[in-house]
């Protein structure tokens, strides 16, 4: 019985031995070599199948998120962000026209808080609940109607003439500046780094490049059998295997064009589309928070030295300084605008140096062609175009590469099954001659 027991092993080995050695003694042979070429082909059909779909898939899961959630939500993130700068710009010019405030910039402010708002509520649609987009998106949503709060208390002190409406000016300001803005800057920077996480997953290139491996080796896998068909039946083409491989080759050069097609759309929209609206977005930034500096100076008056310090680093930063360049292209229409403005600031500086605050007042709330309120005005327009033309710049790069991507989601799988199809179609009769 024990001697039974221990003689399993010994048969088990043996049979092992057995079937290797009959498998190495088939595949000697020329069906044998035939069946084997047979399930190699099978067996990467199978795989290209497989990665080549999962690529296509992440690739447009990719694409479907730069063009659907990320570009968008960087977007959001501009109007946000410029939102929020420009009601603390035209609240603080209110504030110097004295009394009741102008029509026109009430109802600028007021369209500057809903549009924030809307921004902020889209956009918490769009986030994860938790994370720093969702802590940014939170603090701007909680501080959002403190401030405007602050700013209707300042309103309500100017307009019966109460020194205090000052400081609740300045408060609102200092919200504005050392919480809002920063916050929307921290939800924009986010954005911004999602959206370039995307652009990297919409390119697939670990799987794509696993796939292009597999389709090589499935050409060669069919080039072999093709060669060893043809020596042993001299034959000199079989028809499976050569629409087999030409089917491969079709595959393989449409989805080579498709990608190829997306990724150069893809550094077109992050050239002439985000990398510009980035700047241009920061650019209006700065020059509203230069406007806001200004009207601060006026409204401060004795205690306006850093405000100055600040508008002067906005001009800086939009110009550029020292050798490093700016936001602003120089020479262009924005650029020509943002120097328009600062002569108009350095102009009424030296009014108000000059002891003559009313005509300081008076030339920063011009709208001449030489007012502060009108270079501001040029400057605006000229930063907000470039924003407008970086975002359609981003649509027509991006149009159309989702359906592209999407497109290989079936082409794969159908080619593969195709390619596996044809090719054991192929080898089938000469296999069943040695019947």
């Amino acid at each position: 019985m024990w001697a039974a027991v221990m003689g399993r092993p010994a048969i088990t080995q043996s049979i092992r031995v057995r079937r290797l050695s009959d498998f190495v003694a088939g595949v000697r042979t020329t069906p044998g070599r035939l069946r084997l070429l047979r399930a190699i082909t099978v067996g990467l059909v199978v795989l290209l199948a497989v990665v080549g779909t999962l690529a296509a898939v992440q690739a447009t899961a990719g694409t479907k998120a730069v063009t659907g959630t990320s570009e968008p939500l960087v977007v959001d993130a501009v109007a946000i962000y410029s939102s929020v700068a420009d009601a603390n710009t035209v609240a603080a010019q209110a504030f110097l026209s004295g009394g009741l405030e102008p029509a026109p910039q009430v109802a600028r402010y007021d369209a500057d808080l809903r549009e924030a708002g809307r921004r902020l509520a889209d956009s918490a649609t769009r986030v994860s609940t938790s994370g720093r987009p969702a802590d940014a998106i939170r603090t701007l949503s909680e501080q959002l109607p403190v401030y405007a709060g602050l700013i209707q208390a300042a309103r309500a002190n100017n307009r019966q003439g109460l020194p205090v409406g000052s400081a609740y000016l300045s408060e609102a300001d200092r919200l504005a500046r050392t919480v809002m803005l920063p916050a929307a800057d921290q939800l924009l920077a986010e954005e911004q780094q999602q959206l370039a996480h995307d652009y990297s997953a919409a390119k697939a290139r670990p799987l794509l490049a696993l796939t292009a491996f597999l389709a090589l080796a499935l050409a060669g896998v069919l080039g072999v059998t093709q060669i060893f068909l043809s020596r042993q039946t001299r034959r000199t083409l079989n028809p499976g295997l050569v629409a087999s491989s030409a089917v491969l080759l079709v595959l393989v050069l449409v989805v080579g064009v498709i990608t190829l097609l997306q990724s150069l759309r893809f550094a077109d929209a992050r050239r002439d589309g985000t990398d510009p609206l980035d700047r241009a977005a920061h650019a209006r930034i700065a020059a509203l928070v230069q406007d806001s500096d200004e009207s601060l100076i006026l409204v401060r008056r004795s205690s306006s030295a850093d405000f100055e310090a600040d508008f002067q680093a906005g001009h800086a930063k939009l110009l550029g300084s020292g050798g490093e360049a700016g936001l602003l292209e120089r020479g262009g229409a924005a650029a020509k605008a943002a120097e328009a403005y600062a002569a108009t600031h350095e102009q009424m500086m030296k009014t108000l140096a000059a002891g003559d605050y009313n005509g300081a007042v008076a030339l920063e709330l011009s709208t001449e062609p030489a007012g502060g309120a009108s270079a501001f005005a040029a400057l605006d327009r000229a930063i907000s175009a470039e924003v407008s033309d970086a975002q359609q710049q981003f649509t027509d790069a991006v149009a159309g590469t989702e359906t592209m991507m999407s497109a290989l989601v079936v082409l794969i799988p159908i080619g593969s099954i195709l390619i596996g199809l044809l090719a054991v179609l192929g080898i089938r009769p000469r296999l069943e001659e040695y019947r």
